[in-house]
């Protein structure tokens, strides 16, 4: 149980860290893929806690207004499970484009209402912006699908083809 709380722990502080670094880099958002990977991996209050923590972190290290990126992601779980409803889940690729559709809600969210909590003013959205979160949704969709092909391969220990 202490081994436990101490990779939790640690999981938490490298996730902020490599939020903070990608976000100011690239504007990209590590906190959301860990939060999609782990929905279906871990019971559901340890999930939520540990994500909880970790997006009211990455809100105050990046000056976001509390709650937005919980609020973004809370949003971005219910489209993906919404869209797990009518899209099947086990097939390989097909299975990748509710990812994609949360991960671009996700963005948009972040793009239109930090400003709008923090200032009082809807955000600006133009069509630069919502390109820019359609190939950061890609992106995120991409590493997604490699990091599940590489869980699933350590964990069966045989060769999965892509």
């Amino acid at each position: 149980m202490l081994i436990s709380i101490l990779v939790i722990t640690m999981g938490i502080i490298l996730c902020i860290a490599l939020e903070s670094f990608l976000s100011t880099l690239f504007s990209f958002s590590v906190i959301i893929i860990v939060a999609l990977i782990l929905v279906e991996k871990w019971d559901t209050s340890k999930w939520i806690v540990v994500i909880s923590l970790s997006s009211i972190f990455v809100d105050v290290i990046l000056h976001r207004c509390l709650g937005i990126t919980l609020l973004s992601i809370s949003l971005s779980i219910l489209v993906l499970n919404i869209l797990f409803l009518v899209m099947p889940k086990k097939q390989l690729i097909l299975s990748y484009i509710p990812y994609f559709f949360a991960l671009l809600l996700f963005y948009i969210i972040i793009q239109i209402f930090s400003p709008l909590l923090l200032d009082g003013i809807l955000g600006y959205f133009s069509l630069e912006i919502f390109i820019q979160s359609v190939i950061k949704s890609l992106v995120s969709t991409l590493l997604i699908f490699l990091i599940n092909i590489l869980t699933d391969r350590i964990r069966t220990e045989k060769i999965i083809s892509i």
